[in-house]
């Protein structure tokens, strides 16, 4: 899709006064609206009327296709620069497709799909399913419930007051994951992982060379891995916390700062062969109970009480 709009966006040339389309219909059965950009701003809002309103800003030579097909509202243009602004009713899902396109959608209680090649995708709400995508560009998800995917190369990934399955990838960007519930996977190769006011009953935070921050409570039964090749590991938890810690590292320091903790009985081991194998140091919070791996090959691991 990305190859063809850029193939198809190559052979424009600027043409004409800016021109305005504007049109407002009945949505009627329909629940879904897909939006196709080839580069310009496309904003997406809900309101609380029945109807579809369609405002685009284009050059006099382009024209917006308008069409419906089933339950689907298609709306596009053919290789052209076009600012849209959308209404739809809160039901809907939506999906918006882009090349060069900043894409903003607020306030459905759909599923949402946003992806673009260069461009910013910011989404507030959505319900079942919120899935963002952006090769050059920032992602900054709010409000999401449900399962929630996020994919970036060179930005940062925000995603916070979410609840439900939270997965972000990205390449050199950094992670921000805050004030979430239910599970949390993450994955960053150059960048750094940050969460915080996280309740989880999963936790899995990945990051090949930056650090790894997290602050918020574990469950009793719940799951929870953090591991870095070169950065720090740095967990902050709440004075009541219960679990059982486990960290290998390879040459970085291990320090732990939560009142609450015992080192437990033959806890530092060597795992591997004698000179070139990781160190084991398990410790016990409170009465035990989440499981908490931590791995860093030569970062430093710091566990302490929230707030300190």
């Amino acid at each position: 899709m990305f190859l063809e709009l850029y193939a198809a966006a190559a052979t424009v040339l600027a043409a004409g006064a800016v021109q305005d389309t504007d049109t407002t219909f009945a949505a009627g059965g329909a629940d879904r609206l897909d939006v196709e950009s080839a580069g310009g701003e496309v904003v997406v809002e809900a309101w609380d009327r029945d109807e579809i309103r369609v405002q685009a800003a284009h050059a006099r030579r382009n024209r917006v296709e308008v069409r419906r097909q089933g339950r689907t509202v298609y709306v596009e243009t053919r290789a052209a620069v076009v600012d849209y602004r959308i209404w739809v009713p809160e039901r809907f899902d939506v999906s918006v497709e882009g090349w060069q396109s900043s894409i903003s959608v607020e306030g459905t209680r759909g599923r949402i799909e946003a992806e673009t090649f260069t461009g910013n995708v910011n989404i507030r709400g959505g319900r079942g399913r919120v899935t963002a995508e952006a090769v050059n560009g920032n992602l900054d998800i709010r409000g999401a419930q449900g399962e929630v995917t996020a994919e970036g190369m060179s930005g940062t990934i925000r995603i916070s007051e979410s609840e439900g399955a939270i997965r972000a990838e990205a390449m050199s960007g950094t992670i921000r994951v805050s004030d979430a519930r239910g599970s949390v996977a993450v994955e960053t190769v150059g960048g750094s992982v940050v969460l915080e006011g996280i309740a989880a009953s999963a936790v899995d935070a990945t990051a090949v060379a930056g650090s790894i921050r997290f602050q918020g409570q574990l469950q009793d039964d719940g799951e929870y891995y953090f591991g870095t090749h070169a950065g720090r590991v740095l967990l902050e938890l709440p004075a009541e916390t219960a679990a059982d810690v486990e960290v290998y590292t390879r040459s970085g320091s291990v320090r732990m700062e939560h009142a609450g903790a015992v080192e437990a009985a033959g806890a530092r081991e060597g795992v591997g062969r004698p000179g070139r194998g990781r160190s084991r140091t398990r410790f016990t919070i409170g009465q035990g109970g989440a499981v908490v791996e931590i791995e860093s090959f030569s970062g430093s691991v710091v566990v302490r009480e929230g707030g300190r």
